[in-house]
């Protein structure tokens, strides 16, 4: 799932909330039944998504996300499972 602005990510608790977690689960199940095959959430509140420097607008985000989501892409093809998503 790939990263937007902190900022602009639904309040915890909230019914928004509520709806992406279900959306990032029923992803991460389908995900899990398909062999070569990983979900990573980026979509996520963290020291980089804080960061709007790192944004060009709320979705468009700039090289160091980019990097960080290479990084763990490929470490995830390198191990074969995601596990949980930190940036």
């Amino acid at each position: 799932m790939p990263p937007m602005i902190a900022s602009d990510l639904p309040r915890p608790g909230t019914r928004s909330a509520a709806r992406l977690a279900a959306c990032k689960g029923a992803l991460a199940r389908f995900v899990a039944g398909r062999p070569h095959s990983n979900f990573l959430d980026f979509r996520v509140d963290d020291p980089l998504t804080r960061d709007r420097k790192n944004f060009l607008d709320p979705v468009h985000y700039r090289a160091p996300v980019a990097r960080r989501m290479e990084q763990r892409i490929a470490e995830s093809l390198r191990v074969g499972n995601a596990g949980p998503t930190t940036f």
